[in-house]
């Protein structure tokens, strides 16, 4: 637990997300990324999060918005030094089992992940 939350993974529980077709999907996944890069910021250990930081990177050149997205990004790394605060261990630990089970070696995907933490009792 941290914060007086806690993750669960059930896999009987399928969650399906379907984006508006009103919004513009490149501007969706924009915000996506840098918002998965800014929670690495904040939340990660630093080799998490350097490696979030790598694939952010890879992913803007590949979608050939690199200048637009690093102003994006960079616009939060004054807030994120200052409100930097690492998950736990134990957090870290089920973090990584997520993301190796859903294949997402560095989680700055954009939200690939199908479950959300749960409240804690």
């Amino acid at each position: 637990m941290s914060a007086g939350w806690r993750m669960a993974y059930v896999p009987q529980v399928i969650v399906h997300h379907d984006p508006s077709r009103a919004r513009d999907a490149a501007a969706r996944r924009r915000l996506a990324l840098r918002n998965a890069l800014w929670l690495a910021w904040l939340r990660r250990p630093w080799p998490r999060a350097i490696a979030a930081t790598r694939t952010w990177l890879a992913e803007s050149v590949r979608d050939r918005e690199l200048l637009r997205n690093a102003l994006d990004a960079l616009c939060g790394v004054p807030w994120s030094v200052r409100g930097r605060r690492v998950v736990p261990p134990h957090v870290e630990q089920a973090l990584c089992t997520i993301e190796t089970f859903y294949g997402e070696q560095s989680g700055a995907d954009g939200g690939r992940v199908e479950a959300s933490p749960a409240k804690a009792a």
